[in-house]
């Protein structure tokens, strides 16, 4: 995962979620994928990678959690974008 502005490396299927904050909003995020070791089975709270992910065809999944600093204007539009 790669921030902008750059925080550092973060690695996939922690064990907390990484926290972040801009100028606008606060929050955090997880990204997680089934586990390749015994190092990566278990994440927040005791959450279960391997048994999240069984039966799902999905090789992957992002979570984020976000908070407003102050509301956004009402008459401006709202983006949010991804790329991988």
């Amino acid at each position: 995962i790669a921030m902008d502005p750059p925080c550092g490396l973060h690695h996939s299927n922690p064990k907390e979620p990484y926290y972040f904050e801009s100028e606008c909003t606060k929050g955090t995020y997880l990204f997680f994928h089934p586990p390749t070791g015994p190092s990566t089975e278990t994440g927040p709270e005791g959450f279960d990678y391997a048994e999240y992910f069984q039966c799902k065809s999905r090789l992957w999944e992002m979570r984020v959690h976000m908070t407003f600093k102050s509301p956004p204007p009402p008459d401006e539009g709202l983006y949010f974008g991804v790329q991988l």
